[in-house]
């Protein structure tokens, strides 16, 4: 989109992009918008740029026209579930205007009924709605009310706000319908609330004021309910490349967030994001998966974990938690015991493209894999050789051809210790 956004007398567009850090990453999707002014004979320099999260794919939009009687055009912004509406305020551009929306290809600004007032014209809840532009408090109402409680008795608040305000008041209260006014001329963003009962759940709403004093309606109201703060209890490292994170207690899928963890060498400014982060079924144990070039053998690394929180949606804390594990030095056998064996797929469907294979993970050099059949058979027997670096892979064969779908039981034997269990597979 196009227009005279800061009114010198020049033409300046807009692009928006979709973009999306990481692929395991579904929630840091986001749209890149950015104002290009011209700074020469066919040359554009961008002079701004805004990042909105947690977009949706498709039906998306822009337009760019004028919503007042103010010298300069305005972008509205319909990046699916909100639309936002950005001014120049003289020196970069300010969101002056929100509210919900949904797939809008082609949102428009204009004069629809010929009132001398502009309208904007977009998709809420897949309807067609018109809203005729006011310069009135309605603009200055805050939105995107997030309540993230810290502990047992705190509870942190921030929200989105117009250029305009000058001050909020917080509201609270045991039901969405019954608030009370617990804060008054707060100017600072966030907001933490404090003294609160473990295990209760607030409700909380918050308004605006103008420079004239007069108040905004409320936000919409958002709950929360403080509660035991989750704390890591292990990282363990799993050779070649990846580490695992166990915590206290159930977590939020925001924990499979692959950007809320980084690595590096202590001491050392050069971070590295996992590839992937995945929350076990037990929904206590996380496993970042990292490119190997992340680790440096024989040296301490820390590892950084931020903005994840419980299932009760309880931040952890510190936050960010900072963890110290070690990397063992070349030739060092990680493992010394069979208590961290890992066995997968487990069932192994290769039909459904699954790999034709069974791995046995985290095992010390020299561990023995006895394969059975339910009869007791002996069918496979391997060792685990340094250059197979902590794992092995049975190929689901009996050492002539591949087995049957069916039960098979494995013998695992390192030394003094050995651990049993069964794999089934599934053709």
């Amino acid at each position: 989109a196009a227009g005279d956004t800061d009114a010198d007398g020049y033409t300046e567009f807009v692009v928006g992009a979709q973009s999306k850090n990481d692929k395991f990453s579904l929630t840091r999707e986001h749209w890149i918008y950015s104002v290009f002014h011209r700074s020469g004979n066919d040359r554009y320099r961008s002079v701004w740029k805004q990042i909105i999260m947690q977009v949706r794919p498709g039906g998306n939009g822009m337009a760019i026209d004028s919503i007042d009687n103010r010298p300069g055009e305005d972008i509205l912004v319909v990046a699916w579930p909100n639309a936002y509406v950005f001014q120049f305020d003289g020196t970069t551009y300010e969101p002056i205007w929100h509210h919900e929306s949904s797939s809008t290809f082609q949102p428009i600004i204009m004069d629809v009924d010929t009132d001398g007032r502009v309208e904007l014209l977009f998709n809420v809840e897949d309807s067609l709605s018109i809203f005729e532009w006011s310069e009135g408090i309605e603009a200055l109402i805050p939105w995107n009310l997030i309540a993230i409680p810290l502990d047992e008795n705190r509870v942190r608040l921030t929200w989105e706000y117009a250029t305009g305000s000058t001050g909020y008041s917080v509201y609270r209260g045991a039901d969405a319908n019954r608030l009370e006014r617990i804060a008054t001329e707060v100017t600072d963003i966030p907001f933490v609330d404090t003294k609160l009962e473990t295990g209760r759940t607030y409700w909380y709403a918050v308004s605006a004021f103008r420079a004239d004093g007069v108040e905004t309606a409320r936000s919409d109201p958002v709950e929360v309910t403080p509660g035991p703060v989750p704390t890591v209890e292990e990282v363990r490292y799993l050779p070649p490349s990846r580490i695992e994170v166990r915590f206290d207690r159930a977590m939020h899928s925001v924990t499979q967030d692959a950007h809320n963890y980084r690595l590096s060498v202590v001491g050392s400014a050069d971070w590295t994001y996992p590839d992937s982060a995945l929350l076990t079924y037990s929904e206590q144990r996380v496993l970042l998966n990292f490119p190997i070039t992340a680790f440096t053998p024989g040296q301490d690394h820390q590892l950084r974990i931020e903005w994840v929180y419980s299932a009760e949606k309880v931040l952890i804390q510190p936050n960010p938690t900072k963890q110290i594990l070690s990397i063992p030095a070349p030739g060092a056998d990680v493992w010394q015991d069979l208590n961290h064996v890992l066995v997968y797929p487990n069932p192994v469907r290769p039909s459904q493209n699954q790999p034709g294979w069974v791995t046995f993970a985290n095992l010390p050099t020299d561990t023995v894999i006895r394969i059975y059949t339910v009869s007791g058979e002996l069918i496979s027997q391997m060792a685990v050789m340094p250059s197979d670096r902590y794992r092995k892979r049975w190929m689901l064969d009996n050492g002539q051809q591949y087995v049957a779908s069916g039960i098979y039981s494995y013998v695992l034997e390192w030394q003094d210790d050995t651990k049993t269990g069964i794999v089934g597979v599934v053709w």
